[in-house]
């Protein structure tokens, strides 16, 4: 009886896996996300912050005054660094895509500017209904886009 029964057994724990396997490597349709960043990143090429924060605020997890805040210290710290790094050229460069499971999209640009280039992270959270955006990030180390050295 042992055989017979473990052979059931063992034929249904490797098709749950097996499906569970599945599930993680499914492709991840985030083209609604994506559709956000791209028009968010469209306005940031025409040096339009407060229109960019605009785009992201409609489906963003924040409330208002946390965007607002980090809208105005992100314009602040334009502000500061353009005698360091120059102006913004209008040119906003695709890098990387990265998934977390189903729930998380991570896409990753530079803004260049005359003598540098700005890293920006837009992350979304897949909600109930919608794409929405829980992090924005901007910072000038592009030292962390490079992959370690074996």
């Amino acid at each position: 009886m042992g055989k017979w029964f473990a052979a059931p057994v063992a034929l249904l724990v490797a098709t749950t896996l097996l499906h569970l396997l599945r599930a993680q490597d499914a492709a991840v349709d985030d083209g609604p996300a994506r559709l956000v960043a791209d028009q968010a990143m469209a306005k940031l090429k025409a040096d339009d912050l407060t229109g960019m924060f605009a785009i992201l605020t409609k489906r963003s997890i924040w409330p208002q005054s946390e965007i607002t805040g980090v809208e105005e210290s992100l314009k602040k710290q334009r502000v500061s660094l353009a005698s360091r790094y120059g102006k913004s050229l209008g040119a906003v460069e695709f890098i990387s895509r990265d998934t977390v499971g189903q729930s998380f999209v991570r896409y990753v640009f530079l803004e260049k500017l005359e003598r540098h280039a700005y890293v920006w992270r837009l992350t979304f959270y897949r909600g109930p209904k919608e794409w929405l955006v829980s992090d924005v990030n901007c910072d000038d180390k592009p030292q962390f886009l490079f992959k370690s050295a074996p």
